[in-house]
């Protein structure tokens, strides 16, 4: 049977285990899986090396409560912004779409060296795309109750690139600049596409 991560019951219990996550997003999007050792994420969480091992039992463990955390993350914004993508433009909507990976690029980043590392794959990729691409689609829907599935499908899988380039744009030394271009032309083919109600 495979371990699990413990959960803790106290408040004090809770903040260690946030102050480890953290510090093991940090490690493992700067080195890789492989690089990392948990004597290195207990001195960056300022934590004793047992409190680690009580809460996360070995690396593998780790970086599945990672990978977990990064889709209730994920998640979560993207919930937030069906809620109030009736009420958004569809420029305004899509800035916020675009801007979602960035908000959490450091676990993201984490995240896709944890995937890439051989120990940690399984079924991770794909709960991690289905995440994805179903908020994206409750989003496109809540904006635009009147778009059929198959066309909120295919505006989903276009969005998840687009925002994939967009981050990668942040690696760019005209960052700036070119994630601007880029929303100005995802803008201009989403706005004949999904006009939002007001549009319409």
């Amino acid at each position: 049977m495979a371990q699990k991560p413990r959960q803790p019951k106290r408040l004090r219990g809770k903040q260690r285990v946030e102050d480890l996550l953290k510090a093991a997003t940090s490690i493992f999007a700067a080195k890789g899986y492989d690089a990392a050792t948990m004597t290195e994420i207990a001195a960056r969480a300022k934590a004793p090396i047992g409190s680690l091992y009580q809460f996360f039992p070995n690396k593998e463990v780790l970086a599945g409560a990672l990978m977990q955390r990064y889709a209730e993350h994920l998640e979560a914004q993207l919930t937030q912004l069906s809620i109030q993508a009736g009420e958004l433009s569809t420029d305004t909507l899509l800035q916020h779409l675009l801007g979602v990976m960035q908000a959490l690029a450091l676990e993201r980043q984490a995240v896709m060296t944890l995937i890439e590392a051989r120990n940690v794959t399984g079924e991770s990729r794909h709960i991690l795309r289905q995440t994805l691409r179903r908020g994206i689609q409750q989003v496109l829907c809540a904006h635009c109750d009147t778009l059929a599935s198959d066309d909120a499908e295919v505006l989903t899988v276009m969005l998840v690139q687009a925002m994939k380039a967009m981050v990668l744009l942040g690696d760019e030394s005209c960052a700036e600049a070119g994630r601007k271009a880029w929303l100005e032309m995802v803008q201009m083919y989403f706005q004949q596409r999904l006009p939002s109600a007001g549009e319409m």
